[in-house]
């Protein structure tokens, strides 16, 4: 059986980078959120600086539903051309851009364990993701975030998140044929909800 460093040479993370990161109030930066839906595709590009975020272009466009099957991109071609056609009519400049995987593609799964190290965390995740995915975690992306302190702060509550590699590569692909850099990768039901949450998954296994 592989040991704990193993896996973590194996097991890469969902997001990309922290949202932290593209913090709309740390400077003036403009970003494009892309929105891959099973018959459309939706792109908004936002302004960040002075406090406060802008809305700079907008636009949605079909695509087939054979574009989209099973949580994945099968035409990666078909949705990078809509989202260059919507680039070049709306004259959007981001080249950083935040998409989602669709939520049934992901596992989500809240635990609770006592205070620990970084690492000494690291190896109980790796341990825990292995009870509740139904994978070979060599072939999924695995990230994890701890959300609260109980009991005085002897337990902690963690959030934990996987994905298939294959179905996050195949948006991550899409997004970069368009000519734009993904650097966030969320979770489609939670994705609004990230932009402004302390919540966004910091701690990425690696």
């Amino acid at each position: 059986m592989p040991s704990a460093v193993d896996w973590r040479k194996r097991v890469s993370r969902l997001l990309t980078v922290s949202l932290s990161d593209l913090n709309p109030f740390k400077r003036d930066e403009q970003y494009v959120s892309v929105d891959i839906g099973s018959s459309m595709v939706k792109l908004v590009e936002v302004r960040a600086g002075t406090g406060k975020l802008q809305v700079t272009a907008a636009g949605t466009m079909p695509v087939p539903s054979s574009a989209i099957q099973s949580n994945m991109v099968s035409d990666p071609g078909v949705v990078a051309d809509a989202l260059r056609t919507m680039i070049e009519a709306h004259g959007v400049r981001g080249h950083k851009a935040v998409t989602a995987v669709p939520g049934p593609a992901v596992i989500i799964k809240r635990v609770t364990l006592p205070v620990q190290s970084s690492q000494e965390l690291e190896n109980t995740i790796l341990f825990e993701a292995g009870n509740f995915i139904p994978e070979d975690l060599e072939n999924v992306n695995l990230d994890y975030q701890i959300v609260d302190y109980l009991e005085d702060g002897k337990r902690m509550d963690v959030l934990l998140v996987a994905a298939k590699k294959d179905i996050v590569s195949s948006y991550a692909e899409a997004v970069r044929a368009a000519g734009l850099v993904p650097v966030i990768v969320d979770v489609t039901t939670s994705r609004s909800r990230t932009c402004s949450s302390s919540t966004t998954i910091r701690h990425p296994i690696k």
